[in-house]
């Protein structure tokens, strides 16, 4: 019962002791007849009709006047009906609760969630109407959570090192609650992730790609940067651990990302333990087999030395002094720095990453795959953190580090077996490395 059915029930009840007093050896059934009218008030709450209300009052007037002028003339009596008939003080009704994303000011909603409230707002509208947001109560009658909660809680959670019983615990769920939150709003990002991480399909896009690249370093053709880092996990379960540790002996898997020169993820791919070497790893992943197909009109990749060159791949020369390919060389450094400054924006806005403590992989790789769907969000709505980056503390731990040639996670000379096919690509590669070498000097070398 609301404050309003409470403020009724205690008047009505001061009333009927008020009347037992003043009218002692008078009528009983006229006492309890007010008694029922009574009662009739107070079992209306703040949400009934005003009609109704208004026809239990009259009632209840009605029958107090006749009890006091029928056996009761004078003041004292009319005082007391007066006091009794008097106009209940209807309390205004609460207001309408204020959202938690309109508690915080900007600078701390951006602190708090690791993005603007405007970027926040349209992942909630678009998590709202999607299949993974339940759209009934099913608990009992509990009131289902808002939208709102469930996109802020997964946010709260993957923006910081917070365990899962403190995040429930200020939006004051269960931890199961949360799970379960949790899990539909990882889902709908997976789900959109084919329409937010993706390579562009016309070759202006493309075009438009490569010229940023080319403003930056020089560097033709540069469709996308590739690169890896660890992702810090815990032991899987029903898997072989040894598989899982690195040359850190940290237990990780492996991110790979493909960006363009804004830092915008085309393409990632995750889940291999991080005992794999990156070629494999990338041989294993869905771009490999596209690449023909996305790499037309003599685009391509750059990658560092641990990737396979081939026509679509270009990576560094190896053990070469000259000053062509030194000049290649920084120019290619220069095209990877926007994947080396998204893997360290990705682990910066989303702490969570620095050690992921899922039980199954395939939830690791899912909530790996939502926060870069996240970080592509914020970057095509120029969402920016508030600090720098500080290389220190949120520097990753693959392959392409700021030492161009410093590759942390094995040798890059592990031999692998071509088959004629990539040999003959390999041949191509080194061909048009080798063009783009001798352009490059002629462009900026000899100046």
């Amino acid at each position: 019962m609301d404050n309003l059915s409470k403020s009724t029930s205690s008047s009505a009840y001061d009333s009927i002791k008020l009347c037992r007093f003043l009218c002692l050896g008078r009528s009983t059934l006229s006492l309890i007849s007010i008694c029922k009218i009574s009662s009739s008030v107070e079992s209306f709450d703040s949400e009934d009709s005003k009609i109704a209300r208004a026809r239990a009052n009259l009632r209840f007037r009605s029958s107090v006047s006749d009890l006091v002028s029928s056996e009761s003339n004078d003041s004292t009596d009319d005082e007391i009906l007066q006091m009794l008939i008097k106009e209940r003080v209807l309390r205004p009704k609460h207001k309408k609760r204020q959202s938690l994303m309109e508690s915080y000011a900007e600078e701390d909603f951006r602190r708090e969630f690791r993005m603007k409230r405007e970027t926040c707002s349209k992942i909630i509208n678009d998590f709202e109407k999607s299949p993974f947001y339940p759209k009934n109560d099913s608990h009992g009658g509990t009131p289902k959570s808002s939208a709102e909660n469930h996109v802020l809680s997964f946010l709260k959670f993957a923006g910081s090192k917070t365990c899962i019983s403190e995040v429930a615990s200020q939006f004051c769920i269960g931890e199961s609650t949360f799970h379960r939150q949790c899990g539909r709003v990882m889902h709908h990002l997976n789900d959109i992730a084919p329409s937010i991480i993706r390579f562009p399909k016309d070759n202006e896009e493309k075009k438009a790609i490569a010229h940023h690249f080319e403003q930056i370093s020089g560097f033709p053709g540069v469709l996308g940067c590739i690169g890896s880092t660890y992702i810090p996990i815990r032991a899987p379960a029903n898997k072989n651990k040894s598989s899982y540790v690195n040359h850190q002996q940290k237990i990780s898997i492996t991110l790979q990302g493909i960006c363009d020169a804004n830092g915008v993820f085309l393409d990632v791919f995750t889940g291999p333990p991080s005992k794999i070497h990156d070629a494999r790893v990338y041989k294993l992943s869905f771009v490999y087999q596209r690449l023909p197909e996305l790499c037309s009109d003599d685009l391509h990749l750059i990658g560092d030395e641990t990737y396979p060159l081939s026509d679509h791949m270009l990576v560094p020369y190896m053990g070469q002094n000259d000053q062509t390919s030194i000049n290649y060389n920084s120019a290619l450094q220069l095209s990877l720095q926007p994947v080396e400054k998204s893997f360290r924006l990705l682990k910066q806005r989303f702490k969570q990453l620095s050690r992921l403590d899922f039980h199954q992989v395939d939830t690791t790789t899912k909530f790996t795959i939502a926060c870069c769907v996240l970080h592509n969000l914020c970057i095509l709505d120029n969402d920016f953190l508030l600090e720098d980056v500080d290389v220190q503390t949120c520097q990753y731990d693959g392959n392409a580090t700021n030492h161009f040639f410093d590759n942390l996670c094995f040798e890059a000379s592990e031999p692998f077996e071509l088959t004629s096919e990539e040999l003959q690509s390999k041949q191509m590669g080194e061909i048009k490395r080798d063009r783009i070498s001798a352009e490059l000097w002629v462009k900026y070398g000899k100046s």
